[in-house]
């Protein structure tokens, strides 16, 4: 069985206030610029689970695209700043490999810097070669 983890890298994007209670911005990887928009879910908070806006992305031809949700949440009472909001987005689509989790902290002037992480496979325990202590997966030719 897979183990997960998280990995997370800095600084990779900002979320900017909308007119109606939305944000806009982008989230930038090595491999793309995701620009996105999150516009207000018309059932929050009526529904205690439902995220507080919805996520869409521009597609290839330019189209706005759906493409995941995001909710509000507090830090906890152990992190650097307790009780601090910030906004907790996951964005999928079938182009993607697997699913992006997208945390978005508050920055001066109601904007938000985008830090995301995605779950990173571990080897399996059972792929350990006895003899050297090394997984199989890990011998990385150069």
């Amino acid at each position: 069985m897979e183990q997960q983890q998280s990995v997370n890298a800095a600084g990779n994007g900002i979320l900017v206030p909308t007119e109606g209670g939305g944000y806009r911005g982008n989230i930038t990887t090595l491999d793309f610029v995701l620009k996105i928009e999150l516009r207000p879910n018309l059932n929050y908070p009526r529904e205690q689970s439902s995220p507080k806006w919805h996520v869409f992305a521009v597609g290839r031809h330019g189209q706005a695209v759906q493409c995941g949700s995001a909710w509000v949440k507090k830090s906890g009472p152990h992190s650097a700043r307790p009780g601090e909001e910030f906004i907790s987005l996951l964005v999928d689509d079938p182009s993607m490999d697997q699913p992006l989790n997208v945390t978005a902290f508050p920055r001066d002037g109601g904007s938000f810097e985008i830090v995301w992480r995605r779950a990173r496979r571990r080897p399996d325990p059972a792929s350990f070669r006895p003899d050297s202590g090394r997984a199989v997966d890990d011998e990385i030719p150069y």
